[in-house]
Protein backbone atom coordinates (compact mmCIF):
# COMPACT_ATOMS: atom_id res chain seq x y z
CA UNK A 1 0.00 0.00 0.00
CA UNK A 2 2.89 2.35 0.91
CA UNK A 3 4.70 1.62 -2.65
CA UNK A 4 0.93 2.38 -3.83
CA UNK A 5 0.68 5.82 -2.30
CA UNK A 6 3.96 6.71 -3.46
CA UNK A 7 3.49 6.36 -6.87
CA UNK A 8 0.30 8.30 -7.03
CA UNK A 9 2.61 11.41 -5.96
CA UNK A 10 4.08 13.28 -8.04
CA UNK A 11 7.92 13.67 -7.71
CA UNK A 12 9.52 17.39 -7.61
CA UNK A 13 9.73 18.71 -11.61
CA UNK A 14 10.52 22.25 -11.53
CA UNK A 15 9.62 25.13 -9.84
CA UNK A 16 5.69 24.86 -9.85
CA UNK A 17 5.97 21.70 -7.22
CA UNK A 18 8.92 23.67 -5.36
CA UNK A 19 6.53 26.54 -4.92
CA UNK A 20 3.93 24.12 -3.43
CA UNK A 21 6.85 22.40 -1.26
CA UNK A 22 7.79 25.86 0.13
CA UNK A 23 4.16 27.06 0.91
CA UNK A 24 3.00 24.40 2.36
CA UNK A 25 5.76 23.78 4.49
CA UNK A 26 5.57 27.71 5.76
CA UNK A 27 2.53 27.19 6.13
CA UNK A 28 3.16 24.49 8.46
CA UNK A 29 5.89 26.86 9.95
CA UNK A 30 3.60 29.17 11.03
CA UNK A 31 1.28 26.97 12.72
CA UNK A 32 4.39 25.49 14.23
CA UNK A 33 4.04 26.10 18.37
CA UNK A 34 7.90 25.40 18.50
CA UNK A 35 8.56 27.18 15.49
CA UNK A 36 5.71 29.54 14.39
CA UNK A 37 7.00 32.27 16.87
CA UNK A 38 10.57 33.03 15.51
CA UNK A 39 9.86 33.69 12.34
CA UNK A 40 6.40 35.90 12.92
CA UNK A 41 7.57 37.06 16.40
CA UNK A 42 11.14 37.02 16.14
CA UNK A 43 12.36 37.51 12.52
CA UNK A 44 9.22 38.95 11.45
CA UNK A 45 9.63 37.69 8.10
CA UNK A 46 8.20 40.14 5.65
CA UNK A 47 6.56 36.71 3.73
CA UNK A 48 6.08 38.01 0.26
CA UNK A 49 9.82 38.56 0.02
CA UNK A 50 10.77 35.41 1.89
CA UNK A 51 9.21 33.03 -0.23
CA UNK A 52 10.57 33.99 -3.70
CA UNK A 53 13.46 33.74 -2.38
CA UNK A 54 13.35 30.31 -0.80
CA UNK A 55 11.28 29.24 -4.68
CA UNK A 56 14.91 30.75 -6.12
CA UNK A 57 16.73 29.41 -3.34
CA UNK A 58 15.24 25.56 -3.86
CA UNK A 59 15.29 25.43 -7.49
CA UNK A 60 18.93 26.23 -7.49
CA UNK A 61 19.28 23.99 -4.98
CA UNK A 62 17.68 20.90 -6.78
CA UNK A 63 17.73 21.70 -10.66
CA UNK A 64 21.21 24.51 -10.43
CA UNK A 65 18.12 26.87 -12.46
CA UNK A 66 17.17 29.45 -9.96
CA UNK A 67 19.48 31.94 -9.79
CA UNK A 68 19.35 32.55 -6.25
CA UNK A 69 21.38 34.99 -4.54
CA UNK A 70 22.22 35.70 -1.31
CA UNK A 71 23.98 34.69 2.27
CA UNK A 72 21.42 32.61 4.26
CA UNK A 73 24.11 32.00 6.71
CA UNK A 74 24.74 35.63 7.64
CA UNK A 75 20.88 35.91 7.52
CA UNK A 76 20.11 32.67 9.81
CA UNK A 77 23.60 33.85 11.91
CA UNK A 78 21.77 37.64 13.01
CA UNK A 79 18.78 35.66 14.38
CA UNK A 80 20.82 33.20 17.17
CA UNK A 81 21.52 35.68 19.61
CA UNK A 82 17.64 36.75 19.34
CA UNK A 83 15.99 33.06 19.92
CA UNK A 84 16.78 29.48 21.47
CA UNK A 85 17.93 28.11 18.35
CA UNK A 86 19.23 25.09 19.64
CA UNK A 87 19.31 20.98 18.28
CA UNK A 88 16.13 20.44 19.27
CA UNK A 89 14.51 23.08 16.97
CA UNK A 90 16.62 22.27 14.43
CA UNK A 91 15.27 18.67 14.34
CA UNK A 92 12.23 19.67 14.44
CA UNK A 93 12.41 21.58 11.44
CA UNK A 94 13.78 19.17 9.68
CA UNK A 95 10.93 16.57 10.73
CA UNK A 96 8.50 19.36 9.23
CA UNK A 97 10.47 19.74 6.31
CA UNK A 98 10.86 15.84 5.34
CA UNK A 99 7.14 14.91 6.63
CA UNK A 100 6.28 18.00 4.29
CA UNK A 101 8.14 16.51 1.14
CA UNK A 102 7.24 13.12 1.66
CA UNK A 103 3.60 13.92 2.61
CA UNK A 104 3.05 15.66 -1.13
CA UNK A 105 6.16 14.24 -3.46
CA UNK A 106 7.98 10.90 -4.26
CA UNK A 107 10.60 10.28 -6.63
CA UNK A 108 14.40 11.03 -7.38
CA UNK A 109 13.78 14.68 -6.70
CA UNK A 110 12.17 14.53 -3.69
CA UNK A 111 14.53 11.85 -1.82
CA UNK A 112 17.22 13.99 -3.28
CA UNK A 113 15.59 16.83 -1.64
CA UNK A 114 15.32 15.55 1.87
CA UNK A 115 19.26 14.53 1.62
CA UNK A 116 19.82 18.58 0.55
CA UNK A 117 18.53 20.09 3.28
CA UNK A 118 20.72 17.95 5.35
CA UNK A 119 23.47 19.63 3.67
CA UNK A 120 22.25 22.62 3.72
CA UNK A 121 21.41 23.18 6.96
CA UNK A 122 24.59 21.16 8.39
CA UNK A 123 26.20 23.83 7.27
CA UNK A 124 24.03 26.18 8.90
CA UNK A 125 24.61 23.79 11.95
CA UNK A 126 28.13 24.21 11.88
CA UNK A 127 28.09 28.09 12.09
CA UNK A 128 26.07 28.05 14.89
CA UNK A 129 28.01 25.79 16.89
CA UNK A 130 31.59 26.00 15.54
CA UNK A 131 33.70 22.20 16.55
Amino acid sequence: MNEEKAASKPDLAGRPEIEILVNTFYDRVRADEVLGHIFDKVAQTNWSTHLPKMYAFWETVLFRSGGFTGNPLAAHAKLVPLTDMGRDKFDHWLLLFHSTVDDLFAGEHAGFTTGQVLYVCGGLTIARDPI
